[in-house]
């Protein structure tokens, strides 16, 4: 039978069942480098965690402009939780780079910190899909595993079809992502809000339909419980996101509702 992975490339088609992530790259040398990631979709904690983290950091550094938040930190934290090895380097003696216990903190800042933006990298395409009498549509462009060494594939017509939302729909949105909720028994007034991309995780598995460019097992997505399973959670967000913005008006009824949290 042919490999699964080369039948779904020849039909260019993104094989979302990859047992790993590879982001291949050439360092500012030149030598090629290779991190090795566990798919993000068997990860949704750590990466639904990497987003709340992410937004938390954001909201910190606009309330105290100036005061030194390290907002690479929630990259580096996503980079330690996907990692499974690396390839390329190499300690003094010829030694396996991965026999070191602390190797992760060894790698270059800058290498993990660009294996993992590309690791999420999905933009939408620039050709706008065609207007759709029945759903939402939303292209995309992205990398996936490669079969060089140092570089990565180039996956295109990417589609997502969702139903349409309604006003119910955005207004749940505008409510889960404006809520402020107070943390109770803290000693000083702490507040939390839930990161945009979260919610938009839970909206694109409510309201996808379909997709095209991408295979499980070497075959188109069947249905919406599928993709569902299957999809990678950057490109989930990457397609609802454009959906967001153009429904969406920033604030809101729902804006600056607060509530207790325990």
């Amino acid at each position: 039978m042919p490999d699964e992975a080369a039948q779904s490339a020849e039909q260019n088609l993104l094989p979302l069942d990859s047992n790993e992530r590879v982001i291949a790259f050439r360092d500012e040398r030149g030598m090629p480098r290779r991190h090795i990631f566990a798919p993000p979709r068997l990860k949704l904690a750590e990466v639904r965690e990497f987003f709340q983290q992410a937004h938390d950091e954001m909201l910190a550094s606009a309330r105290k402009p100036g005061a030194g938040r390290d907002l690479a930190k929630p990259r580096r934290a996503l980079y330690r939780a996907l990692v499974l090895r690396v390839e390329g380097y190499t300690l003094t003696g010829g030694r396996p780079f991965c026999e070191l216990t602390n190797w992760i903190e060894r790698l270059p800042p800058a290498h993990r910190l660009g294996a993992v933006n590309l690791l999420m990298g999905v933009t939408r395409a620039e050709r706008a899909a065609e207007i759709d009498p029945e759903f939402d549509a939303v292209e995309l462009e992205a990398d996936w595993n490669g079969a060089q060494p140092d570089a990565l594939t180039k996956f295109s017509g990417l589609l997502h079809r969702f139903e349409p939302f309604t006003e119910d729909d955005l207004h749940e949105f505008q409510h889960k992502t404006s809520r402020v909720t107070e943390v109770k028994g803290a000693r000083e007034p702490k507040f939390l809000q839930a990161a945009p991309e979260k919610v938009m995780l839970d909206f694109y598995d409510q309201k996808i339909r379909a997709v095209e460019g991408y295979s499980v097992g070497g075959q188109l997505l069947a249905d919406a419980e599928q993709i569902r399973a299957w999809m990678d959670p950057f490109h989930k967000i990457s397609a609802l996101g454009p959906l967001v913005r153009e429904y969406l008006v920033p604030g809101g009824a729902a804006a600056g509702e607060e509530e207790e949290a325990e």
